[in-house]
């Protein structure tokens, strides 16, 4: 389903994740990896993700929203059970190929980014229920195959003109 509105809001946290401890810090977080279910980064000025990220196997909320990030490190596709990913208002370019190995992926939040398409390996994410991108550069015919391969995934777009 793809929808192109710019009147989307989100709701970053909801049932059942509101009930689990929220970690604020990436070196705190991996002083014990396996405990970390929710890390929230959100408007810390990082511009660079330590590749670190990757050891938080257990994480299933990760916020990065309101940060001054370009890109993305390949070790955050090894976040295996990752349920939500923020990424709103930052400049990102881009997400990797290897997105698709967020096999658990639910709902990923990219907002107000420099996007111009979304990687085709999103579709093999069976989980994904929801892509909120308004705010990018990516237009309807460059989502088109990737919504016709997702028909139980909303996919929340406006095109920046």
């Amino acid at each position: 389903m793809l929808v192109i509105s710019a009147a989307c809001q989100s709701q970053h946290f909801a049932e059942p994740y509101n009930k689990l401890k929220v970690y604020k810090s990436l070196e705190k977080s991996l002083k014990t990896p396996e405990k970390v279910e929710i890390l929230d980064l959100a408007s810390k000025k990082i511009k660079v993700l330590n590749s670190e990220i990757g050891k938080l196997k257990n994480l299933k909320v990760l916020k990065l929203n309101d940060n001054d990030l370009t890109a993305l490190p390949i070790e955050i596709t090894e976040l295996e059970n990752l349920e939500v990913l923020i990424l709103d208002n930052n400049k990102i370019k881009e997400l990797p190929r290897e997105i698709n190995r967020l096999a658990r992926l639910k709902k990923l939040h990219i907002v107000k980014n420099e996007l111009t398409s979304l990687p085709d390996s999103l579709s093999e994410i069976q989980t994904l229920t929801s892509i909120i991108a308004w705010g990018n550069h990516i237009t309807e015919a460059s989502i088109e195959g990737l919504s016709e391969k997702m028909p139980n995934c909303k996919i929340t777009v406006e095109m920046v003109l």
